[in-house]
């Protein structure tokens, strides 16, 4: 047996499940109890023949969004989106609905260098709440100061740049190692993240979205975290991402990278007055 949902209206409202068999051949009449184990999501279209039942429930359709399994997502190569040297210092809209943009080569080796440097003096971040929730969870291996070296101020205002967001509105800059479960990477507080590739190879996976990005040093990656429902600003959900071992393995990894994240409010001089504390010293 399969569930089909079929949204009738805005995201929060009434859903049609229909209950069928596979193919579409039931082998049972119309209103039999299900078996044991038999009713399993799927996704597609309302099927026309088959159907043992059809219920109308008031829920969230945000529950009904499905992970695209990962060997059937859609692979982008993002150091192969520019087709010519004219669109090397292009960015690519890759989606539209939640917003995902991608900029090949957005910082040079140098400046990756120099992140890596900085992030290399810090202590080596610890597994906050070893056994707990959160030990897969995104760790901070170094915070930086804003405009902390004139490489640094450099790198914001690249960010500033390809966002096309207000440099007041720009947190402090994160040398992280991702989360290995899904979930837990750092979304931060704001409404725009950006995502730096600082080693060799990262392909970054959006399961809700169907789609898989191929990153190289230097690739950037920078999505909306929130949309609008019947008038309210909600989390997108849609946008939480996990990190797999490239060139096409299924494997989670944690990979070496640059979190960035654009609030509603100046946050920038705000946080210049505070001081960061390690994840080891929590």
């Amino acid at each position: 047996m399969q569930a089909f949902a079929r949204p009738s209206g805005s995201m929060v409202g009434t859903v049609t499940l229909f209950l069928c068999t596979p193919g579409g051949a039931s082998d049972a009449a119309p209103g039999a109890p299900l078996g044991a184990g038999e009713v399993v999501w799927g996704k597609g279209s309302a099927p026309t023949q088959g159907i043992r039942a059809e219920l109308r429930c008031w829920c969230s359709c945000c529950l009904l969004l499905f992970d695209v399994p990962l060997d059937e997502a859609t692979l982008v190569e993002v150091c192969d989106l520019a087709d010519s040297a004219e669109e090397a210092g292009c960015a690519f809209c890759c989606l539209s609905d939640p917003k995902v943009v991608a900029k090949p080569g957005l910082l040079t080796q140098e400046e990756v260098e120099h992140l890596l440097s900085l992030a290399a003096g810090a202590a080596q971040p610890t597994h906050c709440g070893a056994g707990g929730p959160f030990e897969s969870g995104t760790r901070s291996i170094r915070v930086l100061q804003a405009e902390e070296t004139p490489t640094v101020e450099g790198i914001e205002r690249k960010l500033v740049a390809l966002c096309g967001l207000a440099c007041e509105h720009l947190a402090r800059l994160r040398v992280v190692r991702t989360a290995t479960r899904l979930g837990l990477c750092n979304r931060g507080s704001g409404h725009t993240s950006v995502y730096v590739c600082l080693q060799e190879r990262d392909d970054v996976w959006f399961p809700k979205l169907g789609v898989r990005f191929a990153m190289r040093r230097g690739d950037a990656l920078f999505w909306t975290n929130h949309r609008r429902v019947d008038g309210r600003l909600c989390e997108d959900v849609r946008t939480q991402r996990i990190h797999v071992a490239a060139g096409g393995g299924l494997e989670r990894i944690s990979a070496v990278g640059l979190d960035a994240f654009f609030h509603d409010n100046p946050v920038r001089a705000q946080q210049r007055q505070r001081k960061f504390v390690a994840d080891g010293a929590l």
